[in-house]
């Protein structure tokens, strides 16, 4: 469960919506609320039965790549990893993959710059290069590159 602001699934689409308001109009309207002890994330998905038990991690782009999926597939949600949140947003649209994972917060330490501002920033160019490109988008917070 979320520490940050202790949602629940049903929550967590507010909670994305008021901070990284873009990716809203790539979103259907009817999503299933999920809880994945597995991998401490909570969200909303088309298919949460279909959701791998590696695609919400820092390296889950490789596994979803190769996942088959169903045309229209959507899932996005916070991960709580104990000490950090992160944001992930995957879909399969027009034979198209996109797979979004990004750090926007940390509890403990100092010296690290998540944030919801930078995670905005790097959500504004992951969709800049979906819309521009005919191919998968991945992209990974933890090395800040496309994969």
């Amino acid at each position: 469960m979320n520490i940050e602001l202790e949602l629940s699934s049903a929550q967590v689409m507010n909670y994305i919506s008021s901070h990284w308001p873009q990716i809203m109009p790539y979103l259907p309207q009817s999503l299933i609320p999920f809880e994945d002890d597995f991998s401490g994330g909570a969200g909303l998905c088309t298919n949460p039965e279909l959701i791998g038990e590696k695609w919400i991690s820092s390296r889950g782009s490789r596994i979803f790549k190769e996942a088959e999926l169903l045309e229209g597939f959507h899932c996005l949600g916070i991960q709580n990893r104990g000490g950090s949140e992160y944001l992930f947003i995957m879909w399969l649209k027009t034979s198209r993959k996109f797979w979004f994972y990004d750090q926007y917060v940390v509890f403990a330490g100092n010296g690290f710059s998540a944030s919801k501002k930078r995670t905005r920033k790097r959500l504004n160019k992951a969709l800049l290069n979906w819309r521009k490109t005919n191919r998968d988008v991945l992209y990974s917070g933890i090395d800040d590159e496309f994969i």
